[in-house]
């Protein structure tokens, strides 16, 4: 933890709701756990090792107070060994530290350092890729000037949702031909252009403003969608090795009767355009806002909310024995 020395501390809020770490080097959690299965065992129960995992709780310990925000430590990582010989690693962190290609970076260092044989530990003990906190390069501006609209933050009238004890969880799985047909349906100039993602987040967000019997036809449902601003890092300044937080909420808003009656290629172009706001500017308008504002909650009522993890390399971490057999 020496070379990523805030996620030992503590987070505590200061003047106006902010966030500030305390590097109290109090630690991280890691909890070591063993199981009388094998990984055959789990592979069994699920073909392919694909989500859902009827078992995924018994390899995720719940620390108590853990998934507080303030005063509670920002990393927790599980090792439980298999049987066979294998392990499994369940991990968890606080958002406000890292974003997932943050928290990936951290991950790949331990891994690296892991594969490092004890008796050479000392000789290298730095990761290749050396972890940039520098926080203040996405700091608000002075004078802080939003200058685009967020409505993800937008004050919205208390709306009827669903209790935890309503809600019904679900994994589905699409697969290639599964997005394929979907893409099929779309014009000619969205079938080549529409991400997976984009077309997914159309698809679900319907069928999810559909399955709400408490949301009135006038009233507005919002996708979320999360969006890495990684890809302007120059223009954001942002250093190599930078393992912050750099992503934006980004969200669509339309009526549920609308959602519901306009094409699916309306939809998709919707999604299209949000993501494609993220520009520095606008990264730039979010911290604005988020200090004029004293870090307001996201607007929750009938939110739907995404984000796409494909890419980040949970599936390619490798702690020594090669590549894991499922990451995600």
């Amino acid at each position: 933890m020496v070379h990523y020395y805030p996620l030992a501390g503590r987070l505590l809020e200061v003047e106006n709701r902010k966030l500030a770490v305390d590097c109290t080097g109090e630690g991280v959690t890691f909890i070591e756990a063993d199981a009388d299965v094998r990984m055959a065992d789990l592979e069994a129960d699920v073909p392919g090792l694909m989500p859902p995992f009827p078992w995924i709780e018994e390899l995720c310990f719940e620390v108590d107070g853990s998934s507080a925000v303030l005063n509670c430590p920002l990393v927790i990582i599980q090792v439980t060994r298999l049987l066979c010989g294998g392990f499994a690693v369940w991990h968890s962190f606080n958002h406000t530290m890292c974003d997932a290609a943050g928290f990936i970076q951290f991950l790949n260092a331990v891994a690296e350092l892991a594969r490092v044989p004890e008796r050479r530990r000392r000789a290298r003990s730095s990761p290749t890729v050396a972890p940039a906190w520098s926080r203040e390069v996405l700091d608000a501006r002075s004078p802080p000037t939003p200058a685009f609209p967020h409505s993800e933050y937008d004050p919205v009238p208390r709306a009827q949702t669903p209790t935890e004890d309503d809600v019904v969880r679900r994994a589905f799985v699409f697969g290639l031909s599964d997005i394929a047909a979907i893409k099929e349906g779309l014009p000619p100039h969205l079938r080549d252009r529409a991400t997976s993602f984009e077309v997914l987040a159309a698809v679900l967000w319907r069928a999810r403003t559909a399955s709400l019997r408490t949301l009135w036809s006038d009233e507005e449902a919002r996708l979320v969608t999360v969006v890495s601003a990684r890809r302007h890092s120059s223009a954001l300044s942002l250093p190599a090795g930078y393992y912050g937080f750099a992503c934006a909420y980004v969200t669509v808003v339309m009526a549920a009767s609308t959602l519901l009656s306009c094409s699916l290629a309306d939809v998709v172009e919707q999604v299209r355009e949000a993501k494609a706001s993220v520009t520095p500017e606008y990264m730039r308008s979010t911290a604005d806002l988020l200090v004029l504002r004293g870090r307001p909650p996201l607007a929750r009522a009938n939110m739907f909310l995404l984000s796409d993890l494909r890419h980040v390399g949970f599936q390619r971490v490798d702690f020594g024995w090669g590549e894991p057999v499922y990451g995600g």
